[in-house]
């Protein structure tokens, strides 16, 4: 199986077009939240999220796990044990959305209850913000097989057309956001919930419809189930540490300062996300050919394939954070209606940051 460069070069393509379209929705609809929400629910939003953040590892790691087993089937081409791979996905995703229940509404929901600097007069809704932050998070991991089913087959294509439907439905929460009279936090993660449902039943159904293995049969392998989890033990490790690390910050700024802090935090984070979006979606194209070649036994094509695409994140990383760095200022102007207080010093640190990591 040699390395199809066409292919990579088509499917960055269509990933950098879903890219560029989701970054200007999510940099607009992010500037109309703030100015919405006003900074100090954006900062409970932000920091609510960024703890159910801290459940969320695990799942990544999974997914990780999935997709390199999904690679190494498709090189073999065995089409049963990929359907016992995703059949087996879903079972641990089930298993960890039971865990993530327990944990969340007890420890959670005392460390939310007791723990966190709050306003006084919002603690309610910030209750509200963490209950619908659970169960989307868990909606989400329902559709994570199917995410990964599309990168190992390289359907790339179709992240391009979902994110012309996703962007609509981000505008359309703005819209609606301005439109309701009602409490504006516990209205935007309600919109919220609603719109991951309906995206999830889109990657559900293209599924169905175009990549025949992606089928739920009721199943238990021992056996694979400890091949995917310890797989995923170096992902949680990796994962576990770096969610731990900013989300602690998070915490900590909280429990210093105030959630106005958490606000300048949060615009920094999305300036981290848009950036990290770019070299994320230049590695995706890259990854389902790494595995498969692996499988393969391709080895020269395999670390001529990392070696290049190692080569190219590191220059694309550099050449998007530099300029950024020396025009922080104008950017922000231009993008938000107010910038927090100290919203430029947390986006030179976490962009210099990245670029070391």
């Amino acid at each position: 199986m040699p390395v199809n460069n066409q292919r990579i070069a088509k499917n960055t393509f269509a990933l950098y077009l879903r890219m560029l379209l989701l970054m200007a929705v999510s940099l607009y609809t992010s500037r109309v939240i703030l100015a919405t929400l006003g900074v100090d629910d954006y900062g409970i939003y932000n920091l609510i999220g960024g703890f159910i953040t801290l459940f969320s590892f695990i799942s990544h790691a999974l997914v990780g796990a999935m997709q390199r087993f999904f690679n190494v089937a498709l090189g073999k081409g065995d089409k049963e044990e990929y359907q016992r791979i995703y059949s087996m996905g879903i079972n641990i995703f089930a298993l960890f959305s039971i865990f993530l229940l327990l944990v969340g509404e007890t420890v959670g929901l005392w460390f939310v209850k007791t723990q966190l600097n709050i306003p006084e007069g919002r603690e309610t809704a910030a209750l509200w913000v963490y209950q619908i932050s659970i169960i989307t998070l868990i909606v989400n991991l329902f559709r994570t097989p199917d995410n990964a089913s599309i990168i190992a087959h390289e359907k790339m294509s179709f992240y391009a057309y979902i994110s012309i439907f996703e962007a609509l439905i981000k505008l359309g929460i703005v819209y609606l956001l301005t439109l309701i009279d009602f409490d504006k936090l516990i209205l935007y993660v309600l919109l919220y919930l609603a719109a991951t449902l309906l995206i999830n039943g889109v990657y559900a159904l293209y599924c169905r419809k175009n990549i025949p293995e992606c089928k739920y049969t009721l199943l238990w392998d021992k056996t694979l189930f400890k091949k995917l989890v310890s797989f995923s033990g170096w992902n949680m490790l990796t994962g576990g540490a770096r969610v731990l690390k900013s989300q602690g910050d998070s915490f900590l700024l909280n429990h210093y300062y105030s959630v106005a802090v958490n606000a300048a935090f949060g615009v920094a984070a999305q300036v981290y996300n848009a950036v990290n979006m770019f070299l994320t979606n230049f590695q995706t194209a890259f990854k389902p050919q790494l595995v498969q070649s692996y499988a393969a036994g391709e080895m020269d094509d395999h670390y001529q394939l990392v070696s290049r695409s190692a080569r190219m994140s590191y220059l694309l990383l550099l050449l998007i954070v530099v300029p950024v760095v020396f025009n922080l200022d104008d950017l922000l102007g231009l993008w938000l209606k107010e910038v927090p207080q100290y919203t430029k010093e947390f986006c030179f640190i976490i962009l210099l940051a990245y670029l070391v990591d």
